[in-house]
């Protein structure tokens, strides 16, 4: 129409339509359709019925049907696309079978198959109802399927870098919370493979650091600053004062120190603290010996040790007045050779084990190998020999798995002389109000020292110097060299048990709470970085389900685009069939895809 009135208008004006040097017909000009207005471009050329949807939707259905009851697996998979393509793929394969495109006279197919596929592509050839299909198979393909694909792998791509990014996040939070475990395990002094079993072995260290601290009180340098400090104190009061009690008692303390001298509590805290760290370490080992909890010893053995009267020796009272004996539920007589058997009131042990006057052995035949029971027995001065717990291989200089030398406590007999029971002197700083005693003393030594530096070191110091004229000498001789070092010795002391280390050993020895706040932060780490390589797994996993799905919609986007070519092109040979053989172009962004 274009054309027409273009020469209408050359007509009218005198001047000739020229193409390329030359005037080209109408039928020969291409026609152009854009591929979104392809059926109402037919429809308005009364090429296509207007109601060509009613009669595609029949036509569809029996398509549906006729592919329903397809039996080989290679038509069916023809009939996957249910088109008009299909349909004519169809009819095409079996009419190329032999025994299936025979025909009647009047050009029927005889076969029951091929005459119903040869008649649905009749049906879309009737009225061109396969153009208009072929138009809207390209509208939708190329408006919807492939926009929504590509977005689809764009929406992929995106996700897979941030699961990425998560994973490696997740990862590096892994690590670091393994890291923070390991250091926290290294500052604690444990190696963190059981946790709980560990942190009860941790407080057997507390004997050792008071120990340290009791010989770096011992030194020599330490007792200047503490004569300085007593000597100061009784020149500014003007009469003798007792200073730093606690300090001085704990540096008069040989290597063992009375039980008396340690209260009932703490004793008894100590015995179950060792006792529980000796049921762990055996649980560990898979030996058959079940120590028990503290908490569930036996009834019938009292361990509460009262205190000794004054003056007195401290004894070790195995069970209560009533009976005066630990019994073991064992009866046993254990009488010397030829002498008769007597009773004292002596505590004795019954270890229910029945000895009788054995035969003398024959000097012929080898001896057999007895037990050694290590337990030998020495005289306590009152007729009745006492029991040596002693064990030879701690004696010999020998460890165990652990060592409980710490704790030993020697048992004498009661109402004997052999003296009071002697306990490490480290028991002495186990006491919670004796050791805050010791630390707040030498808190006190530290800001004396550090005060009396201060003077030293200020423009006061000559006037002070003048007004201390009068002090003795020993309270003026101090220098400002011998001040400082006072404040490193008492620092370094006081070091020993003001850091976080010491005060978790503490705490952990003391307090069965304090022990479980600490397995559970421990044990928070660890599940929290497990659950962090949880979760990066499965990110790992979620972004490759993605990618397989991503890599599954490339070629799927090249399939739809072969589709759409194929269809193109008989869209466009069908159309030109229409006009004599035209040249037809389906123009628009399909022809942009790729």
């Amino acid at each position: 129409s274009r054309l027409r009135l273009w020469k209408l208008l050359a007509k009218m004006s005198g001047v000739e339509i020229v193409g390329r040097g030359a005037e080209k017909k109408e039928e020969e000009l291409p026609i152009d359709v854009h591929y979104e207005k392809c059926t109402d471009w037919l429809v308005d050329r009364q090429k296509l019925d207007a109601a060509w949807r009613e009669k595609l939707k029949i036509i569809k259905k029996r398509v549906a049907a006729a592919a329903a009851a397809l039996k080989e697996p290679a038509l069916q998979g023809l009939a996957r696309s249910s088109d008009f393509v299909a349909a004519l793929a169809i009819r095409d394969a079996l009419a190329a079978d032999e025994l299936r495109n025979k025909k009647n006279l009047f050009g029927q197919f005889t076969d029951p198959v091929t005459k119903e596929w040869d008649e649905i592509v009749r049906e879309y050839e009737k009225g061109n109802m396969f153009l208009a299909e072929l138009a809207g198979f390209l509208s939708q393909h190329v408006n919807y399927e492939i926009p929504a694909l590509r977005k689809q792998i764009e929406k992929a791509t995106a996700q897979m870098r941030d699961l990425d990014k998560k994973a490696a996040d997740y990862e590096g939070s892994a690590r670091d919370l393994d890291q923070k475990y390991r250091d926290a395990c290294k500052e604690i002094g444990i190696e963190g493979k059981n946790l709980e079993a560990e942190l009860l072995q941790v407080p057997l260290g507390l004997p050792a650091l008071y120990e340290q601290l009791l010989a770096a009180m011992a030194v020599e340098e330490f007792e200047n600053v503490i004569s300085y400090y007593s000597e100061f104190a009784a020149y500014t009061s003007g009469t003798t004062v007792d200073v730093l009690p606690e300090i001085k008692a704990a540096r008069s303390a040989g290597a063992e120190v009375p039980r008396s001298q340690i209260p009932d509590t703490v004793h008894d805290a100590v015995a179950q603290r060792v006792a529980a760290a000796a049921h762990v370490q055996s649980s560990e080992e898979h030996t058959e010996i079940d120590w028990g909890g503290v908490q569930d010893a036996d009834p019938a053995i009292q361990w509460d040790l009262p205190a000794a009267p004054e003056g007195g020796s401290q004894q070790l009272d195995a069970v209560p007045k009533e009976p005066t004996s630990i019994n073991w539920d064992m009866s046993s007589t254990c009488p010397s050779a030829g002498a008769e058997e007597t009773t004292t009131d002596t505590p004795s042990i019954n270890w229910d084990i029945s000895v009788s006057d054995a035969p003398q052995p024959d000097s012929s035949v080898e001896p057999v190998p007895s037990i050694n029971w290590d337990v030998s027995p020495v005289d306590s001065g009152a007729g009745e020999p006492a029991i040596q717990w002693e064990d030879p291989q701690v004696a010999s200089g020998s460890s165990g798995a652990l060592d409980l030398s710490d704790f030993a406590i020697e048992v004498t007999d009661a109402g004997t002389d052999a003296g009071a029971a002697m306990v490490p002197r480290s028991m002495l700083l186990e006491d919670p109000q004796r050791r805050a005693d010791v630390i707040s003393e030498l808190m006190e030594l530290r800001d004396f020292y550090e005060q009396r530096l201060a003077e030293q070191c200020s423009s006061d110091a000559v006037s002070g110097a003048t007004a201390a004229s009068n002090a003795p000498a020993s309270v003026q001789q101090e220098s400002t060299d011998q001040l400082e070092r006072a404040v490193t010795s008492v620092k370094n002391i006081l070091q020993l048990l003001d850091n976080e280390h010491a005060q978790q050993m503490i705490l952990l020895g003391s307090s069965a709470t304090f022990l479980r706040r600490m397995v559970d932060q421990l044990k928070v780490r660890l599940d929290t970085a497990d659950r962090m390589r949880t979760n990066a797994a499965a990110a790992r996993r979620k972004r490759a389900d993605l990618a397989a799905s991503a890599e599954g919609t490339g070629p799927r986007i090249k399939e739809i685009i072969a589709a759409i070519r194929m269809r193109q092109q008989k869209l466009q040979e069908g159309i030109s069939k229409l006009y004599d053989g035209r040249v037809v172009n389906i123009i628009g962004k399909i022809n942009t895809l790729h």
